[in-house]
């Protein structure tokens, strides 16, 4: 008898826990080795309203998202110093499922709360911006965008405008210490895959997968999803490898 190995990957899909785990590891460590500075950091989330989000299924334009989340926040950072010139370092990832694996695209960025000067000293802030603030920047940077591309109209733009809360959802951390551990942990869940096995319930005889999660989801109106194997996989919302930013 002869003992064949065969090679098995997700292709960086997100749908195997081992192989996503490896890449976990591996982009915790180098962010940490290679990447930042031993200054304070915070790692902010923002998110789009529902509104705007099928506008982002182009990996391109999901991509420009990071960059404006970074955009934001630099700006914000560099009043608060007084200065143009320093700016920010910052890794920047986009996730792109929710709880429940619909399409919900966001950004995490684990960005150094403080400024580099030309010369590598580092200017740090003491201040935190308020979360409706970074929202409402980071929502003209986004509307702009769509508006520049002709993806939306002046109309929709007046619409969301007029909303009394923005639909951004915006959340920023505590100071994260300049350790070696914190950081690279940070970096490791910004990164994590979408589906969790332990969420997951279902037996072959049903042919059905249900979903959990820890909340309740507000257009589902539940905390798990179910989904027929032989007509609607529960995947089909899992869009290409999510792309990082250095």
């Amino acid at each position: 008898m002869q003992s064949v190995g065969v090679g098995f990957s997700c292709k960086q899909r997100c749908l195997c826990p081992s192989c996503h785990a490896k890449r976990q590891a591996a982009f915790g460590g180098f962010v940490t080795e290679e990447i930042l500075e031993s200054v304070p950091h915070r790692h902010v989330v923002i998110s789009l309203p529902r509104r705007l989000r099928p506008f982002f299924r182009r990996c391109k334009r999901l991509t420009r998202l990071a960059r404006l989340a970074y955009e934001t926040l630099k700006g914000l950072l560099q009043t608060a110093a007084g200065t143009r010139t320093a700016i920010p370092g910052a890794v920047a990832c986009v996730q792109s499922a929710g709880s429940l694996l619909d399409w919900h695209p966001h950004v995490h960025l684990l960005i150094s709360w403080g400024l580099f000067r030309r010369d590598g000293s580092f200017v740090p802030i003491g201040t935190t911006p308020e979360p409706e603030t970074v929202a409402r920047l980071f929502r003209y940077r986004v509307l702009r965008m769509l508006l520049e591309e002709g993806a939306i109209e002046e109309g929709v733009v007046r619409n969301l405008l007029a909303w009394p809360h923005t639909g951004f959802g915006t959340r920023v951390s505590r100071e994260i210490p300049a350790d070696a551990k914190t950081p690279g942990v940070v970096a490791r869940y910004m990164i994590q895959p979408p589906i969790t096995p332990e969420r997951m319930l279902g037996e072959a005889s049903s042919a059905q997968i249900i979903y959990r999660s820890d909340i309740v989801h507000p257009r589902h109106q539940a905390n798990f999803r179910s989904a027929e194997l032989a007509t609607k996989p529960l995947f089909d919302d899992l869009p290409v490898p999510d792309p990082v930013l250095v």
